[in-house]
This record gives structure tokens, C-alpha cells and sequence, in this order.
């Protein structure tokens, strides 16, 4: 296990990294997209990073019944899955491959997806990328 998260840019990577494990590098892009999304439209947001991603239930890594969260937040920044959320996180300040309304998403692979996801909840799916459904408000 690496170092505890120290900076903002670490807490991103961990977050990208446990949200997004096993995506294609645009499926990190997206993950880290809805991140700033978040931050710039203060949706479940304070405008900061750490207050965006650790607000309670709004990212799973970080939810408190998540094993792997101490593993997240102790992760090696050199290994290959943290140095591709790293990228992920650098390249998605410039991506347009998802829209910047998009403030949401789910896994496909939910049993049961999210009271929030369904008609007439107040989101529109915007586009599947990899196993991930990004919505924004309707």
C-alpha cells in the first residue's frame, strides 16, 4: 500500500480509480468529467474536490461499508491503475466527450438501478459509456 492521500489531485485519482476499476480510459475520462460537473454546477457540491467526492453517498469508494476504500486511499500513485486515473483526471479539464450537464451516473451492472435513475426522477440519460449510464437533470 502507498502513501495516504496527501493533495487534491491524489483524492481524484483514488476516486477515479475506485469508481471506474476496469473501464476503458474514456469510461476514467467520464467518471472524472461528472467530478468537475459536479464542482462547477455545486450539485452535492461545495465547489471543492474533497467536498464533492466525499460527501456522503455520492461517490461508492468512499461510501462507509466500501472494503475497499483504506486500500483506495492508500493506493501506490505508481502503479498503472493510478497513474491511468491520474491521466484521466489531467485530460478531463479539456475533454468534451461528455456533456457538461452530466452530474450523475450508475453501473449497468446494478441489480436494481437507483430510485433517483428512474422516469420522471428528475434525470435524463445522457450517454453509456463502458459499464457506466451518465445522466444530467431533466
Amino acid at each position: 500500500m502507498g502513501a495516504p492521500l496527501l493533495d487534491p489531485e491524489d483524492l481524484a485519482t483514488a476516486t477515479i480509480r475506485g469508481e471506474a476499476e476496469g473501464e476503458s480510459h474514456e469510461g476514467r475520462l467520464a467518471v472524472a468529467k461528472v467530478i468537475r460537473n459536479r464542482m462547477a454546477h455545486r450539485f452535492f457540491s461545495d465547489g471543492t474536490l474533497a467536498g464533492t467526492v466525499l460527501k456522503p453517498y455520492q461517490f461508492s469508494v468512499w461510501n462507509t461499508a466500501e472494503l475497499r476504500r483504506i486500500q483506495m486511499a492508500c493506493c501506490d500513485r505508481d502503479d498503472e491503475a493510478s497513474r491511468a486515473a491520474r491521466l484521466a483526471w489531467q485530460e478531463s479539464a479539456t475533454w468534451v466527450g461528455l456533456p457538461s450537464s452530466a452530474v450523475m451516473y450508475h453501473a449497468t451492472t446494478m441489480p436494481a438501478y437507483p430510485e433517483w435513475a428512474k422516469p420522471g426522477k428528475g434525470f435524463r440519460a445522457v450517454i453509456t459509456i463502458g459499464r457506466h449510464i451518465f445522466y444530467e437533470r431533466a
